[in-house]
């Protein structure tokens, strides 16, 4: 590695240590948001013209910022507050050299859920489903890690598949929740308790398919034992939330307000 490439390291580093993302660097460098564990790594070469454009890019940028030139002080917390689960996951996968089919193998985690982290589907992974991959991380390397900060249940869940291990560790209780096609669309929003609601729907005919059942979110409403105002919240929730997909809804279409009449 020349020594231009080693100052431009040591500068994606720098701006590592202060807690910007590789997605705020690669904006930074005009690059891809990999390319930037590939270039730190030293696994791709660049030439002298171009480790001189990406290092004025980054001196200008800290030029407007205050750094430090040390991560000491720093919680691992405050460390990975911007960063998303699914780009810390990538980031580990590339320091440790193992691939997302590596770690499915490793953690009995299906292939898709791993790549519906990577990619941004799912936001983050639920309880079981984090445990998991945490402890095949682990086992790659016993040191070096910093797992991101989670509670123990979270109120709002993106992007689950839609699959029989990602519904049982759903809650079961009271909430709202919409099932959505592999392009994203809402086909079904309901409310009830979660998890006894989506056990249902996947043992119904509607629901085979992908093209219609790909994935899923919810947000609990149920706080401790408040069972009736989580049902009414969860109700009123379910209602708005069909309102507002207008037309584009496939099933439970009964509160759709019509928008092809306006």
């Amino acid at each position: 590695m020349s020594q231009l490439q080693e100052e431009l390291v040591r500068l994606i580093t720098l701006l590592k240590h202060n807690r910007f993302t590789q997605r705020t660097i690669a904006d930074v460098l005009g690059i891809w948001q990999p390319d930037v564990s590939v270039i730190s790594s030293g696994k791709r070469i660049l030439t002298e013209e171009k480790c001189k454009e990406y290092i004025d890019a980054l001196v200008a940028f800290i030029e407007n910022e205050t750094l430090s030139e040390s991560d000491e002080g720093n919680s691992g917390e405050e460390t990975n507050s911007e960063v998303s689960y699914g780009e810390w996951l990538r980031e580990q996968l590339e320091i440790l050299g193992k691939s997302p089919t590596d770690l499915a193998t490793h953690s009995a985690v299906t292939i898709q859920t791993i790549l519906s982290y990577i990619n941004g589907s799912t936001s983050s992974p639920q309880k079981r489903t984090k445990e998991a991959i945490d402890s095949a991380l682990r086992d790659f390397t016993p040191q070096g890690i910093q797992f991101l900060p989670r509670a123990e249940e979270e109120r709002l869940i993106m992007g689950s598949l839609f699959n029989d291990n990602e519904i049982d560790q759903a809650p079961d209780k009271i909430g709202i929740y919409a099932i959505h096609d592999r392009r994203g669309y809402t086909t079904y929003v309901g409310q009830g308790k979660i998890k006894s609601r989506l056990r249902l729907h996947k043992q119904s005919i509607h629901f085979v398919s992908d093209k219609v059942a790909n994935s899923f979110r919810y947000f609990i409403t149920q706080d401790g034992d408040n069972y009736g105002d989580a049902k009414q919240q969860a109700i009123f929730l379910e209602k708005l939330i069909i309102k507002f997909t207008g037309n584009s809804i496939l099933l439970n279409t009964n509160l759709i307000e019509d928008l092809s009449r306006d």
